[in-house]
């Protein structure tokens, strides 16, 4: 407020290499004139307040802004000077020292309490006498309906599953194609197949991935699809065959089961009719079919002939 007092202090160091003499500070917005420090030895540092009395024009701004400016001399007779900063002895920024008006605290009015009203006493009510009431009668209760009781299907895991099922395959080919086999197509399993486990057979009973036969072609298996391939040699027409087996996501190791290649000019299935009694049964009901109807034609011509 306007008459308080605001004390600066200002905190002198010699930073430079030599002795200063008639060390002295100036403040012109403070009216600090001529301000007396002293002697200053190389790196001393030495401290002197200075009062300032606010103003109605401080108050208005609300701030007082200055900045100092201290003075030694050499001892080679040059005069040395500085200008003050806020909080540094290597910058000259202004020092703001902002001011706050004092609102006064409005004494409080006293609030007179009202005189309360004084309330009639309520007479007391007669309470009724409760009324009997029925008892009711019973409902007879409806028997509960069957509930089907649900037997929990067992979870299947690699401790209960069964091993997987292989089953053959069989392809058809035109010479000189590759036959490529999706052997898992037709196989089941309780658990998921693994494509990587398909493993062929060879000669001498070992699980193989590349088999070579001599005079028809190549087997190999494809672990990142889980596709049988076979690679013909040159116009190779006949049939080729090589066991499998594959296991599931358990390490369970299926049956094995057989992949049939077929290669044929044409690309089509061959027909191979096998004589298991079916194709004679199919002649002889012909034949007899034949006979019973010759034999019919000729009693009913016989019986025209008689007539006659």
């Amino acid at each position: 407020n306007i008459g308080d007092h605001v004390t600066y202090t200002f905190i002198i160091t010699n930073l430079g290499n030599v002795t200063l003499d008639h060390v002295k500070v100036d403040d012109v917005r403070i009216g600090v004139e001529n301000l007396l420090v002293g002697e200053l030895a190389v790196g001393e540092s030495k401290t002197v307040t200075a009062n300032y009395i606010v103003t109605a024009e401080d108050v208005k701004k609300r701030s007082i802004v200055n900045q100092a400016i201290v003075i030694g001399v050499a001892p080679n007779g040059m005069a040395v000077a500085d200008k003050s900063d806020n909080n540094s002895n290597y910058e000259d920024d202004k020092t703001v020292t902002p001011l706050m008006p004092t609102i006064p605290t409005p004494t409080p009015t006293p609030i007179q309490k009202p005189t309360p009203t004084p309330t009639a006493t309520p007479k007391p009510k007669p309470i009724p006498t409760p009324k009997p009431t029925a008892t009711p009668k019973p409902k007879p209760s409806l028997r509960p309906e069957a509930t089907a009781t649900v037997t929990p299907t067992a979870v299947v895991t690699c401790s209960n599953a069964n091993e997987p099922i292989a089953y053959d395959d069989t392809q058809v080919n035109s010479i000189n194609e590759i036959s490529i086999i999706n052997v898992q197509y037709n196989d089941v399993s309780q658990m998921p197949l693994n494509k990587e486990s398909i493993r062929l057979i060879d000669t001498f009973g070992d699980e193989v991935t590349t088999l070579d036969v001599e005079g028809k072609g190549t087997w190999d298996v494809d672990i990142d699809t889980g596709e049988v391939r076979f690679t013909p040699v040159e116009n190779f027409v006949g049939e080729i065959r090589v066991p499998y087996i594959v296991k599931d996501s358990c390490d369970k190791v299926s049956n094995q089961a057989i992949i049939i290649v077929i290669y044929n000019r044409t690309g089509q299935v061959p027909i191979n009719i096998i004589d298991n009694g079916s194709t004679l049964s199919f002649w002889s009901i012909f034949l007899l079919m034949l006979l019973t109807g010759v034999i019919g034609l000729y009693d009913m011509r016989k019986k025209e002939i008689n007539k006659k």
